[in-house]
């Protein structure tokens, strides 16, 4: 069974060409996750997967080698370099004329994204986010002591491992009589025999082993797998909420650099429209869905066009 994973992403007004992430996973910190049988924690995690889908259905994975051990992940546009499927993103017409183009002009549309987007636009987000480890597996694990008589210079100790004899002889501490001990914990082989071998190869004495102690736990195996697995879905509206900050500057305060900011409309007119647009953002997030916010995303930019036209 997966480990429930959880994702957040978030933007920070200014950095609009940019979202963080961070793990939120309950199943490491809080405890008594259930489908967290196998005791995974954060330190357990070997690699991350974020697949992204833009407002526009295009797909992009990002694999940084992010861990949820590290700080926040910060992923920008240029991040968004090979494209999985769909069109490539389109920036967000935010009333402005010179929202940056979405590809630095090298580009070519032989190799579409080749070098990263250069806008994130505003929108529907969907992120899949991939955590694996190391796989565990449920098995006795074990202690043994071993001790042995009549060691002599050229003799050879041998442990039965799993039906296979293996040479243990420099893992046994002898003394000068000749007894040899040896304490072995933890192990996860089953070892059932023992023999004292002379300098030829030829068993001298031997043994039934059976383990002093064993118990049930989970063991760590050499296989990556998939351990957890979430989707979620998040919307961005840095640069809608940037473009109409800078309309409200513009339609409330005067200066010398704008003898007349608006468009047609009184100022009074102006901070009404303004007003109806802050609505319209703050609505987003109350049961909206994806066509409402690009509903809204147009209808509060054709407001800032009605106000104050081009930026």
């Amino acid at each position: 069974m997966l480990v429930k994973v959880a994702l957040q992403a978030y933007q920070i007004f200014g950095d609009c060409d940019c979202f963080y992430v961070q793990d939120t996973s309950c199943c490491y910190d809080c405890g008594g996750c259930i489908e967290n049988t196998q005791g995974y924690s954060r330190h357990d995690v070997t690699k991350t997967i974020i697949t992204v889908t833009f407002p526009n259905g295009a797909v992009y994975v990002i694999d940084k080698g992010w861990l949820p051990t590290m700080a926040d992940l910060r992923i920008c546009a240029a991040d968004f370099v090979n494209i999985l499927s769909g069109e490539t993103p389109q920036p967000t017409d935010c009333g402005c004329d010179n929202v940056p183009a979405l590809f630095p002009a090298t580009t070519t549309p032989a190799t579409p994204g080749s070098t990263g987007l250069l806008a994130l636009p505003d929108g529907c987000y969907t992120l899949d986010y991939q955590v694996y480890a190391m796989e565990k597996v449920y098995q006795n694990v074990c202690d043994y002591t071993f001790a042995v008589e009549g060691w002599q210079v050229g003799y050879t100790i041998w442990l039965e491992v799993n039906g296979v004899w293996v040479n243990y002889t420099p893992s046994f501490e002898i003394d000068i009589d000749g007894n040899g001990t040896l304490e072995l914990t933890g192990i996860i082989s089953t070892i059932t025999g023992l023999e004292l071998r002379d300098a030829e190869g030829v068993m001298v004495s031997e043994q039934v082993i059976e383990a002093v102690e064993c118990t049930e736990s989970w063991v760590e195996t050499s296989e990556e797998i998939l351990i957890g697995q979430s989707t979620h879905a998040t919307i961005f509206l840095c640069h809608i909420k940037t473009a109409i900050a800078g309309a409200i500057k513009k339609a409330v305060i005067k200066n010398n650099n704008c003898n007349n900011c608006l468009k047609n409309v009184t100022q009074k007119e102006a901070v009404s429209l303004l007003a109806v647009a802050v609505a319209k953002l703050d609505a987003v997030g109350h049961n909206c869905n994806c066509k409402c916010v690009d509903d809204t995303i147009k209808s509060v930019s054709d407001i800032i066009k009605n106000v104050i036209g081009e930026c």
